[in-house]
Parts: structure tokens; sequence; C-alpha cells
């Protein structure tokens, strides 16, 4: 949650950052200290909110002349695969996809930042993809299986079975003994602004 990295953040009393905890879902409120900013840094954010026009345009109404707007988002989300193909892994992210977006969410949502920044007002846009691969062990490969825990959330909302979610925890462990295994993250996208 967010409280818990505002707190880390607090925890290391930098001088040089102002922590403010505040709701985008609208846009940037009208808070002291959102004023003039020289940077924003936003990391896997909009995918969760919608609105991305009326998030953008806020953030580019708080930035002082030649402040930038970093995005990191996901693109092209249904990407995420793993090989040996497996069935269960691609309806269980089939569910994630369905449940960010009957949230109001966006699971691509980066597919969408850069022509978002352009009409708002951003200028000197640059764009960096990043893709990345993982065997069982890999960084990204416990990454993925810590967020398994997660899955339960798919069968409460009908997304899948709670027999799909067993078969894929099943096949999760096979695969991760297989040393011929491996899984492409979604891809994410960098954009500056």
């Amino acid at each position: 949650s967010s409280d818990k990295f505002t707190q880390f953040i607090r925890s290391q009393k930098l001088a040089n950052i102002e922590v403010i905890q505040a709701d985008i879902s609208t846009g940037l409120p009208d808070v002291p200290g959102l004023k003039s900013l020289d940077k924003v840094f936003c990391r896997w954010v909009l995918m969760f909110t919608g609105n991305l026009e009326k998030i953008i345009g806020s953030v580019f109404d708080v930035l002082k002349p030649g402040g930038k707007f970093i995005s990191i988002e996901y693109f092209r989300f249904y990407q995420i695969d793993m090989f040996p193909k497996s069935e269960t892994f691609d309806q269980i992210y089939l569910g994630v996809q369905k449940l960010l977006r009957n949230n109001g969410g966006d699971p691509s949502a980066g597919d969408k930042v850069h022509e978002i920044m352009r009409s708002v007002g951003f200028r000197q846009l640059k764009t960096f993809p990043i893709y990345r691969t993982g065997r069982p062990g890999s960084d990204l490969w416990i990454w993925l299986e810590r967020t398994n825990k997660n899955h339960f959330n798919l069968v409460q909302h009908n997304l899948i079975s709670e027999a799909i979610l067993q078969a894929y925890y099943q096949d999760w462990e096979e695969k991760s003994k297989s040393d011929t295994s491996f899984i492409t993250a979604p891809p994410l996208m960098i954009t500056i602004g």
C-alpha cells in the first residue's frame, strides 16, 4: 500500500524530499506543495486509475516550466507469458486483466501515456521499452511467484474457478523445477515528458 512506502520514505529523513500522500484518481488535488514541482515520478499507478487524461493533465499543471514527468507503466500487458506454454497461466493473466478493467483500470496504460502527454502539453517526449524474461530462481521468476498468493481474488470475483487456481499452482510448481521453463514479463514503457 502507499502507506507502507510513504512511511519508509519518511523514516529515511531525506532533506530534499517532502512526502505528500493524496488520491490522484481524479487528478492531483489542490494541496500546498503540489505547485511548481521539478519532477513527478509515477510507476505502476496509472494502470489502476483510469481517467488518464485528467491525471496526466494535472501532472502537467503542477510542474514548473521545464519540469519532467517520468511514467513507467505496462504496455501490451497481454504479452506476459510462460514457456513451455501453460493454459492455466494464460487463464490467470486473462483474469488479472479483466479484474483491472472491471475496477476501472487499464493493464496496458503505457500504450496511451505518450499520446496523452503530448495532447495535454508535454514536449520533448522520449520512450524506452523494457522487455524482460526470467527462468526459475531469477529475480523476475521470484517476483511473479510472490504475486501468486494474490490470485485468490480472481476466484472471489468469479473470473476463474478454484480448480483452475489449484491447477495453476501445480503447473507453476512443476515449471519451477524445469531448467527449460521461462517467463516473459509484461513489457514496460518508460515515458518522459
